[in-house]
């Protein structure tokens, strides 16, 4: 593992080997939370050196998609990380902590009916979106635009996950299955939708 020296603190005079395995190590101080972290606010904007308490993960870089050209040639998908899933949940999808997701067939259907999903999700008031799915995968909108002729086509299937404390790991690969599957459906964009 990567050997780091955690800083001093009031209670711990001396630094502390500690080889990072992914874990918090919790530290007892005189001191609340509220007055350190006072204290590293003010050291911060004063310009003075500080060390945070907790060791931030270093996220990817991704940069933005390009803007699409022109809608009205473009085949769109839904995706969110919202929870939504037909009655039963058939695919066991999980409340919180997602690990796959799924990908539902939205057909030639003109809008999603209550009587027919669920959420699963366990981050959010679900009372809005169980009244009315197309608040979270907006097809009734969307069928609209494609009549008017403002997108070419709607995408058959929405793919959906919980995104309830799932783990990076998991994230990044879920969203790269989701990519590879709407590169392959020739997908020109996706709206993806939250809670």
């Amino acid at each position: 593992g990567l050997k780091l020296l955690y800083p001093s603190t009031p209670d711990n005079k001396e630094p502390v080997e500690y080889y990072s395995r992914g874990f918090r190590k919790n530290i007892t101080s005189n001191r609340i939370g509220a007055q350190r972290a006072l204290d590293l606010l003010l050291a911060k904007i004063q310009d003075r050196p500080f060390t945070s308490e907790l060791e931030l993960p270093k996220f990817d870089r991704v940069a933005s998609a390009s803007p699409v050209k022109n809608l009205s040639k473009s085949k769109i998908a839904v995706i969110t990380t919202g929870g939504l899933v037909p009655k039963g949940n058939p695919d066991n999808l999980p409340s919180t902590k997602a690990i796959t997701y799924a990908k539902y067939p939205l057909g030639e259907m003109e809008k999603l009916e209550s009587m027919n999903y669920e959420v699963q999700h366990g981050g959010y008031s679900t009372n809005d979106v169980k009244q009315d799915p197309n608040r979270l995968v907006p097809l009734d909108v969307l069928r609209s635009f494609e009549y008017e002729g403002r997108i070419a086509k709607v995408h058959d299937y929405f793919y959906t996950f919980s995104g309830c404390s799932t783990y990076y790991e998991f994230a990044t690969e879920i969203g790269r299955d989701i990519a590879k599957d709407l590169c392959n459906h020739e997908i020109d964009a996706a709206i993806i939708t939250s809670a």
